[in-house]
């Protein structure tokens, strides 16, 4: 598996829990890693121990722990993907509006962005390809939205990642301008990296909660705005990619 750019340096340090996830996920030991790849078992616990390492073996290591459910690119093996995570998290609070600044930098040109709900009540609702039309839904969602001054909202998420995935779970307390939540929505997110960049973002919230709290605020300034109605929690489904 190539890396995909030339200017590289000599080395890089591994991402040592990935690395691991996928050797178990091979049932390999590291002697049977370092026997697929022709290397010492002595580099093979360097990798994995953080150090540095050539690129040349992080392309056979990358090659070595694919198969036919998943390819591994050595940009996923020197990739921390849950910080990556972290930072989107981050920026929804703290750019807000620009928050696609602070991810442009490891978002691929042709990453859809699913945001779940009724696009008839949550107007940012849908499918987005590419930073242009989601930087328009982020837009729209923080032109009737404002950020809560309060807690550390990083204490309310929790981050698991398992390969190339990250899930993400928490609470928001961000509410429709002048609407204060009663309680706050929960919220699940998934993303899915490849070769260092963001390929999938989905983001699912508490349908009813969220509904039910945009229409009470829209519903003073619009009349004729739809009563929503009463439906099931959205369930937990990753869409294709």
């Amino acid at each position: 598996m190539a890396w995909t750019r030339t200017d590289l340096p000599r080395s890089y340090p591994c991402n040592t829990s990935f690395l691991k996830f996928y050797r178990d996920q091979r049932n390999w030991t590291q002697k049977q890693l370092a026997d697929r790849v022709g290397y010492s078992e002595r580099l093979i616990r360097k990798a994995e121990a953080g150090k540095n390492v050539s690129v040349a073996t992080i392309d056979e290591l990358a090659t070595a722990l694919s198969s036919d459910d998943a390819t591994i690119y050595p940009e996923d093996l020197v990739t921390c993907h849950e910080s990556l995570a972290r930072v989107f998290t981050d920026a929804w609070y703290s750019k807000q509006r620009c928050l696609t600044d602070a991810i442009k930098n490891f978002v691929h040109p042709d990453t859809v962005f699913h945001i779940l709900g009724d696009h008839r009540y949550l107007p940012f609702v849908g499918r987005y390809r590419g930073l242009g039309d989601f930087s328009a839904a982020a837009d729209d969602f923080f032109s009737m939205t404002e950020v809560p001054n309060g807690p550390e909202h990083k204490t309310y998420y929790k981050h698991v990642t398992r390969g190339l995935e990250v899930a993400v779970w928490g609470t928001s307390w961000i509410h429709p301008t002048g609407a204060p939540l009663p309680q706050p929505i929960p919220i699940t997110q998934r993303f899915r990296f490849k070769r260092g960049k963001l390929h999938t973002f989905v983001d699912y919230c508490s349908q009813r909660l969220a509904t039910h709290t945009i229409y009470s605020a829209r519903v003073t300034t619009s009349p004729s705005a739809p009563v929503p109605q009463e439906s099931g929690e959205l369930i937990l489904q990753c869409p294709s990619d």
